[in-house]
């Protein structure tokens, strides 16, 4: 099996102070579970159930792509050499693995060693972008949709020590939700500051980080933030 790595830092609750984290990291896994077709998605999910309920941690993601295996009226472009789920299954985390944290609420000494990245590319022109959007607006208003997340693909060249790149990463976004995944083909950085959600007491929680308005205490005040 190909040398695997993943770790987590995640606020436990919003509510909670920034040293009340869930910092683990993990190697060595005893399975990994992956689906590259449509069809895989629900048998992979239905894995990391399975473990989880015999006290096992799963670290991984889905892909965008994998829409089709919820709803198969969401249509997706494949994306080659990608899974649309993948998982690796271990037993334990490691123990001891995140220094103490200094003031700055550092996850990890300073590395000696750097990395270097290239200009970020669209893979769309401004033109292009312009007349998407205008398409979304002229759609929404004709009632076809009620919301559209337009995103794009970024590009850019890398070298370097791509564990300085997730510290850097850390570093500039420090109370996000961070997971640094290596399934030993690629290595996946994320430090998105969004909840999807989480279960606790019985209780899901989900904190979106657009799309969403705070509530007023009358209508009047609803109609008034809408605007």
């Amino acid at each position: 099996m190909k040398s695997i790595r993943c770790e987590i830092d995640f606020p436990l609750l919003a509510t909670l102070t920034p040293s009340e984290r869930l910092r683990l990291a993990f190697v060595e896994p005893i399975a990994v579970h992956v689906a590259r077709r449509i069809d895989e998605v629900s048998t992979v999910l239905a894995r990391v159930e399975q473990a989880s309920t015999r006290g096992h941690w799963c670290v991984g993601f889905v892909a965008h792509e994998a829409a089709g295996a919820f709803d198969a009226a969401l249509m997706t472009q494949a994306v080659r050499g990608t899974p649309l789920a993948w998982f690796a299954e271990f037993s334990a985390p490691c123990a001891n693995v995140f220094p103490a944290r200094d003031s700055q609420h550092e996850l990890h000494p300073p590395s000696a060693d750097g990395f270097q990245i290239g200009e970020w590319i669209s893979d769309i022109d401004h033109i292009v972008f312009r007349e998407k959007v205008e398409s979304i607006r002229a759609d929404i208003h004709d009632g076809r949709f009620y919301q559209v997340n337009f995103t794009t693909r970024l590009t850019a060249e890398f070298a370097g020590n791509v564990n300085a790149y997730y510290q850097a990463l850390q570093s500039a976004q420090p109370n996000g939700y961070h997971a640094f995944i290596d399934t030993g083909d690629a290595q996946l950085l994320s430090v998105s500051p969004e909840l999807f959600f989480t279960l606790h007491d019985d209780k899901v929680t989900t904190q979106p980080m657009k799309g969403t308005a705070p509530r007023g205490d009358t209508p009047e005040v609803d109609e008034r933030i809408a605007w």
